[in-house]
């Protein structure tokens, strides 16, 4: 184990999986063109392994982990004394930098807020990931929902939980589907997936108690269940706080309907506290971790907020100041050297 290790951190590894990272960008680029961006993405850099014509290559994921081990084993081999200081400084700041983006690829979420003028949400909607819900509307003025995960989709899944008193199972899961009617009922047929992820219509064939119901993102009447209503939505994520908005203002340019800019007027709730703020472009608010842009809007008084959570956004900036201070370092550290040589 110690020679495998020692061998990760040679500069040929290093490099090598540098060059292996710049093909990989490459080649997702060019897949854009025919998957678009969202699977690019995650076939080549937010996965370990992905196929080509039934071959397995390294995608992102292992190969930063490839370079993240190769920096800390070279970092912990060399000698730690002044002479090596501003190396051992700039490694720290390449590694900070690296979990950085870790933790932003296993933490960060995004998606979009859409309130009413006069209206409070407490919720994001994601724009990817997706989610079947199980709503109970028993009681007067409160539903009680039970969510079960994308990663729950799956075809032949059986879907159960002791809030709901049966069980689903999943006949067939659609990433893209389109609803039809085929004898009088409604049917679910399978599309290929769109290059704009965001525009894939998910749909799920589900047996309830030995009957069988079809549903997609665009089913406008939900079946219904004793008192339980299903859905399938992007997933949502519920805040600890309620965003008001109190007034969306729009402005055009001279002449036409194109928006010049646009901005929401918000009130924050959390318990005792009201914060008053004002979101435009380039304007953003943040609160308890949370980042929210102005992003679109529907109509002249519906405002989409765009909502990202990252706690990584501060570890490239800190990484940055700290490679600089290394570099620095090294570069004050060889100037005696250069100047004799240049004598």
């Amino acid at each position: 184990m110690k020679k495998y290790l020692l061998l990760l951190g040679k500069t040929e590894v290093f490099f090598v999986a540098l060059l292996w990272l710049m093909v990989l960008l490459v080649a997702g680029t060019i897949a854009q063109k025919d998957i678009g961006l969202y699977q690019a993405q995650e076939k080549y850099f937010s996965s370990f392994i992905f196929y080509i014509k039934g071959i397995p290559f390294p995608a992102g994921y292992t190969i930063m982990s490839i370079i993240s081990l190769s920096l800390a084993i070279k970092l912990f081999k060399q000698k730690w004394n002044y002479k090596n200081s501003g190396t051992i400084i700039t490694h720290i700041g390449a590694l900070m930098l690296l979990f950085g983006g870790f933790l932003t690829a296993v933490s960060s979420s995004e998606g979009n807020m859409v309130i009413k003028e006069g209206e409070t949400a407490n919720y994001i909607e994601d724009y990817h990931q997706k989610e079947i819900v199980f709503i109970n509307t028993s009681k007067q003025n409160l539903d009680t929902i039970t969510s079960f995960s994308g990663a729950q989709l799956k075809t032949k899944n059986i879907l159960k939980h002791k809030s709901i008193p049966f069980n689903a199972e999943i006949i067939n899961y659609y990433y893209n589907s389109n609803l039809t009617i085929e004898n009088g009922k409604l049917a679910l047929k399978n599309k290929p997936p769109e290059k704009v992820n965001e525009e894939n219509i998910a749909g799920v064939t589900l047996k309830i108690n030995n009957n069988i119901y079809n549903i997609n993102e665009q089913t406008l009447i939900s079946p219904k269940i004793d008192s339980y209503i299903i859905k399938i939505r992007n997933k949502r994520t519920y805040l600890p706080f309620n965003v008001e908005l109190i007034k969306f203002t729009k402005e055009t340019h001279p002449g036409s309907n194109l928006a010049k800019t646009y901005s929401s007027e918000i009130i924050l709730h959390d318990n005792n506290i009201n914060w008053h703020s004002l979101i435009k472009m380039n304007n953003p608010l943040r609160y308890q971790g949370y980042t929210f842009f102005q992003s679109s809007y529907i109509g002249d008084n519906i405002t989409v907020l765009a909502v990202v959570k990252n706690l990584g956004r501060l570890f490239p900036y800190i990484a940055s100041i700290i490679m600089s201070i290394g570099l620095l370092i090294h570069l004050f550290q060889r100037l005696p050297n250069l100047f004799r040589r240049r004598k």
